[in-house]
């Protein structure tokens, strides 16, 4: 509480929440106030952006990178002689952030990047309430490019739509 000059007094809820464009979302009476980030900032040093954090539902102030994309290897039967797959898993929120873009891309050589070479809807597997795991896919032409002596690159493009 906060006592007015009149005799009057103001009560403050303890907590105050803000949009999610400031650190954590919210603001405290009596802390220090959450300076808003910029897209690029990273201020846990884990080497992931506030826009790619927010993306991906980690914590701006936790080095997590465990919930950074990851490559995997899933195995296609009857396709390609049965051989494994290289698939690229995006841990994020239940229907993605609201407001971003999410742009997976492959490349063979690491020069080269597309959009096309990766199948455009991922298959959604639900991990709980909140969050959900999107698995891309190579298109079956890109697939048929790669063979036991290349990699396949992915890599996660996110942006803030205006």
């Amino acid at each position: 509480n906060i006592s007015g000059t009149g005799g009057t007094s103001t009560a403050y809820d303890a907590e105050q929440f803000f949009p999610s464009t400031l650190n954590g979302g919210k603001v405290t009476p009596g802390q220090a106030n959450i300076i808003a980030l910029a897209d690029t900032d990273d201020p846990d040093g884990d080497g992931a952006s506030h826009l790619l954090e927010e993306a991906l539902g980690m914590n701006d102030f936790v080095q997590d990178q465990q919930n950074l994309p990851q490559t995997k290897y899933l195995a296609l039967s009857g396709i390609y002689g049965g051989r494994l797959q290289p698939v690229f898993a995006v841990r994020r929120p239940v229907g993605g952030f609201p407001g971003i873009e999410y742009t997976p891309e492959a490349s063979l050589d690491l020069q080269d990047w597309g959009d096309l070479a990766v199948r455009a809807t991922p298959v959604i597997t639900p991990l709980d309430a909140n969050y959900e795991t999107a698995t891309y896919y190579l298109s079956s032409s890109s697939l048929a490019a790669v063979d036991s002596e290349k990699r396949v690159y992915y890599r996660l493009k996110v942006r803030r739509l205006p």
